[in-house]
């Protein structure tokens, strides 16, 4: 696998999107930018960025267990109904 291949795959897995990557460049140009302003009172675009992709792997997780106990189930009902 190359790295291509390697980033593509663990964006699919995440559900990361062109949208959130571009979101991250703008947010990241929009820092380097601001360097020199006074951040002490408000989130800076990076850590709020950073939040959102916290929240948004930890959302993936979620519906990832959700779907496993939902296959789980449809599992042990088909063995229930072959039985």
């Amino acid at each position: 696998m190359d790295r291509q291949e390697f980033f593509q795959s663990y964006m699919d897995h995440w559900g990361i999107t062109d949208v959130l990557l571009d979101c991250y460049v703008d947010l990241l140009t929009m820092e380097m930018m601001d360097e020199n302003t006074d951040h002490n009172n408000k989130m800076t675009p990076m850590a709020f960025f950073k939040q959102l992709l916290s929240e948004h792997h930890i959302k993936c997780k979620e519906q990832q267990v959700f779907e496993d106990e939902i296959r789980q189930l449809k599992e042990e009902l088909k063995r229930i109904r072959n039985t």
